[in-house]
């Protein structure tokens, strides 16, 4: 182990950031709220945001930053994916959704 101060251990009420409301997210947000931690929530979808807040009210609060630099932070840290490099500015956050993909195909 390396020597140095150590960090104290976070308990709740204290407050998480979690990037991601999707599938595997909102089950794991939802346990965190549940255990009485405060949760900082971002999503690309707003959607997903305005889920996670109406069945949490108290416990939620959007952060207030900018999805463009959110995609950035993603991409220049362990999130970065095809669909974050790609596609996020281009057809999600521009509302375009026009990425070429269509219902016909499936």
């Amino acid at each position: 182990m390396a020597d140095g101060p150590r960090a104290e251990p976070l308990e709740p009420p204290a407050t998480i950031a979690f990037v991601g409301l999707g599938k595997m997210g909102t089950p794991m947000a939802a346990r965190l709220v549940e255990a009485g931690w405060r949760v900082r929530a971002w999503d690309l979808s707003p959607a997903a945001l305005d889920a996670f807040a109406k069945a949490r009210p108290a416990a939620f609060r959007r952060f207030g930053l900018d999805p463009a630099k959110m995609v950035d932070v993603l991409n220049a840290s362990t999130g970065r994916n095809n669909s974050t490099e790609l596609k996020a500015k281009q057809f999600i956050l521009s509302g375009s959704f026009g990425s070429g993909f269509s219902l016909g195909l499936m």
